[in-house]
């Protein structure tokens, strides 16, 4: 449906979808089912959706629209910043991390293709370095344990590394 409709239609409405998103983001915490210890989920009648997963595009559309369309300041930079944090923690108390991790992957692949200086990469990959025994102490236990899996599915191969050797033995 969006390959359909020209980019400059949906970034003229990207501010408008930005601010949806976040009541969108809002409304699993207010109206949303308690599903194995996790409120992601809206129902609706005998079906559920979950928003974090339908507004990604949104947020990445309002953000290569944001960083884009003037010239990228320090201050323009911070502001894309705040206006990712709120989307992201709201992402994450669900808790999905996997969604908040891809939505930052897909800001930081937007900043990559704006008129962003290149050179302060590294600064940010800095910074997300220092922070990052701050980020596994508030991980939960079972997130842990996928970052774990994930760099070394052998640590529990018939556990939570079951899938990954699997997925490497097929491919």
């Amino acid at each position: 449906i969006f390959s359909n409709i020209d980019f400059d239609i949906l970034s003229i409405f990207s501010k408008h979808a930005y601010v949806a998103s976040i009541v969108f983001l809002i409304l699993p915490i207010i109206i949303g089912q308690v599903t194995r210890g996790t409120i992601r989920w809206i129902p609706l009648g005998p079906l559920s959706i979950q928003p974090s997963e339908i507004v990604r595009p949104f947020l990445l559309i309002f953000f290569a629209g944001f960083l884009t369309q003037k010239d990228l300041t320090t201050k323009r930079f911070l502001k894309a910043m705040l206006l990712l944090f709120l989307p992201v923690i709201l992402i994450f108390v669900q808790p999905s991390l996997g969604v908040a991790v891809l939505t930052i992957v897909g800001f930081v692949g937007i900043l990559i293709a704006s008129s962003f200086q290149k050179k302060y990469i590294l600064l940010g990959i800095s910074f997300i370095a220092l922070l990052l025994p701050i980020i596994w102490a508030i991980l939960e236990p079972y997130q842990r344990l996928r970052f774990v899996t994930f760099l070394q599915p052998a640590a529990d191969p018939l556990g939570a590394g079951y899938n990954s050797i699997q997925s490497m033995i097929s491919v």
